[in-house]
């Protein structure tokens, strides 16, 4: 999910570049549907992607706790984080110049986001605290309730929902405004 902002990036880029953000400025389809499109069609192919392989992870063999409510939970935190790794993919494409560009700044947010928000590298209430700057670690860390401990109605789940929710609205209006003002000027 998180690869897909440098996706989105790559392809605006592309698609600027060869003119076809400038033929779509002059059909009476506005900036903001197009791009809420996109929006929502990655945010498909994002929870698509992870109940596929949730399923192949049932299949073998690993039992994850939560059951319905808590695979429709999951569904719901993927979506959201979709959302905000389209908006950087928003954000980055409004700043760079060329499909090499747009790879490298994806990188700026990438990289921290595998590292702290996957929790790869929380060791310590420091790096705890870095990792809270990720919006994928209120992911990681509600996946890690529902499905390891099972407990749906953990607080931790409905406050990091929340938070996600807010990191995802304000990413994603900020790189709409700011792709619409750079692109469509």
């Amino acid at each position: 999910v998180i690869y897909m902002g440098m996706m989105v990036a790559l392809a605006l880029v592309d698609y600027r570049q060869a003119g076809l953000l400038k033929r779509v400025d002059v059909t009476p389809v506005s900036p903001g549907a197009y791009l809420g499109r996109l929006i929502i069609a990655n945010v498909v192919i994002a929870t698509v992607q992870a109940m596929i392989v949730l399923l192949l992870a049932r299949i073998l063999g690993f039992e994850p706790l939560g059951g319905p409510v808590g695979i429709v939970l999951a569904a719901l935190f993927i979506a959201l984080l979709a959302v905000t790794a389209v908006g950087l993919g928003l954000l980055t494409a409004a700043v760079a110049k060329s499909s090499g560009a747009a790879s490298g700044l994806a990188v700026i947010f990438i990289v921290p986001m595998m590292m702290f928000g996957a929790l790869l590298a929380v060791f310590n209430d420091m790096t705890r605290n870095i990792a809270r700057f990720m919006p994928n670690y209120y992911v990681s860390e509600s996946l890690s309730v529902i499905f390891h401990a099972g407990r749906l109605s953990d607080p931790v789940i409905w406050q990091n929902l929340f938070i996600l929710a807010g990191i995802s609205l304000v990413i994603v209006v900020a790189g709409m405004q700011i792709f619409k003002r750079v692109v469509y000027q």
